[in-house]
């Protein structure tokens, strides 16, 4: 039998009829522009989550800073709220304090007054003649203008009188005339 055996080939080159030349680039040029296609757009998606974890930690970030801020503003309100509360009450405690040293006050310069008009009256003094005649006010008008109640705006005793020389006057605006004690 005759024929010949090939133990091995090797192929030195290749060359392709121009049409599948082309046809062959032409798929290996679309391969690569449709992974690169494919890398732009799976780097585009990355970046667009990237972006989207971006803004919803800052969202998240934002809303714990806003409700931190309005627990600080609710804490330092209610402290503000506590200090003028202390602050009132110290004042209301001192002006309570104050009203209480001026009611003392008075009740000791009431309690001479109190004190010369009883002695007068214990001495058989008729208190009503003794008060309205000059001689008796020009003697109790140095401690009547001493007694705290009858002070600051507060009226004494008003009578309407006509015709009596030696009693102070004002006339008032209806034209009545009262002791001015």
């Amino acid at each position: 039998a005759a024929g010949f055996v090939i133990d091995s080939a090797r192929l030195t080159g290749l060359s392709y009829c121009a049409t599948l030349q082309r046809q062959a680039n032409d798929e290996q040029h679309n391969a690569a522009r449709l992974r690169s296609e494919l890398a732009g757009k799976k780097q585009r998606r990355e970046i667009l989550e990237l972006e989207a974890e971006e803004r919803r930690l800052k969202i998240e970030q934002d809303a714990e800073l806003e409700q931190r801020q309005a627990e600080i503003r609710a804490k330092l309100e209610e402290e503000s709220h506590e200090l003028k509360e202390a602050a009132l009450e110290r004042k209301l405690a001192l002006n309570k304090r104050e009203i209480e040293a001026k009611r003392e006050a008075m009740k000791g310069e009431d309690a001479a007054t109190i004190q010369f008009l009883t002695a007068l009256n214990n001495m058989g003094v008729d208190m009503t003649a003794f008060m309205c005649t000059a001689g008796g006010m020009k003697v109790a008008s140095s401690v009547l203008s001493q007694a705290a109640s009858l002070q600051k705006g507060k009226r004494k005793e008003e009578h309407t009188i006509k015709g009596e020389m030696n009693v102070p006057k004002i006339k008032t605006k209806d034209n009545s005339v009262d002791i001015a004690w």
